[in-house]
């Protein structure tokens, strides 16, 4: 099993939006990403928790009431979740630092995330 093919599997499994915003939030400059967990004691953020936070469903450390591509407050949606645990093995496996690459590059790759940002 390769953490850094099965974590871009993964992304590419992420609904369109949310790999938008994903793609937003990590190119932003605005968070400290870390794995995990979804909100980190550090101020670290998952990348889906920056993610839902910059698309307005993330509320109180857990995804809003009717947002169901995300999850809801009960959880991540299925995909949401394949995602967070590959990212989390890739972290521990390989580093944070190639988790992100990883991601950013499965991002870079897809036709659809790039025009949904255009």
């Amino acid at each position: 099993m390769d953490e850094r093919i099965e974590l871009g599997f993964a992304v590419g499994g992420l609904p369109r939006s949310v790999a938008r915003w994903m793609d937003i939030a990590l190119r932003s400059g605005w968070f400290n990403f870390g794995y995990g967990s979804y909100e980190g004691d550090r101020g670290t953020r998952c990348p889906i928790a920056a993610a839902a936070s910059l698309a307005g469903v993330w509320n109180d450390g857990a995804i809003s009431v009717g947002q169901g591509e995300w999850g809801s407050p009960d959880g991540p949606s299925p995909e949401v979740e394949e995602f967070a645990a590959w990212f989390d093995l890739c972290s521990a496996e390989d580093g944070l630092d190639t988790a992100i690459a990883v991601v950013k590059r499965t991002l870079d790759s897809s036709s659809d995330v790039a025009s949904l940002a255009a």
